[in-house]
């Protein structure tokens, strides 16, 4: 009766180690799948869902000059006197973008000047104020490219250097 018993054990670990195995399997590969490890075969060709980007290439990055600006005082008129100094950098994988930017490129300037100086300094001291600026820049150089017919984007906008007073 004793060997019964060890032989319906020895069964009972063989089939434990094989679930143990299937089951890391089946982790592993669903893990590939979310990763996008494997080709789903689900976009058709240039179609992406919304927040998805076409563009595949290496990064470009582009330094743009040096944007200073006053600070906007609100409603006070005797509010102190604040400034803010940022080192811009945008970044595409199309060749098509830069050479748009640098066409529409006082416009662009235009913009972000008046962008960054319509900015509260109060607003702009925490994180979350940098980074809806920075969002809000690639907004303003983007519709300036798809106003003129650029039809590459730039997909982020990066702070290289920033200085408020």
């Amino acid at each position: 009766m004793e060997k019964r018993q060890q032989g319906g054990a020895s069964k009972l670990v063989i089939l434990l180690l094989l679930l143990i195995l299937v089951m890391t399997l089946v982790g592993a590969a669903a893990g590939l799948y979310l990763a996008d490890v494997f080709d789903r075969g689900d976009d058709v060709a240039g179609e992406t869902t919304e927040g998805e980007s076409t563009q595949t290439g290496p990064p470009i990055y582009h330094k743009l000059d040096t944007i200073t600006v006053n600070l906007s005082t609100g409603d006070n008129p005797r509010a102190r006197a604040r400034m803010l100094q940022a080192q811009v950098q945008v970044m595409t994988r199309h060749e098509e973008a830069l050479e748009g930017l640098d066409a529409h490129l006082p416009r662009v300037r235009n913009n972000l000047i008046l962008l960054f100086g319509n900015q509260k300094y109060e607003d702009l001291i925490a994180r979350e104020g940098k980074e809806a600026l920075r969002a809000q820049a690639l907004d303003e150089i983007n519709a300036v490219l798809a106003e003129n017919d650029v039809l590459s984007e730039f997909e982020a906008v990066y702070f290289t250097d920033l200085v408020m007073q």
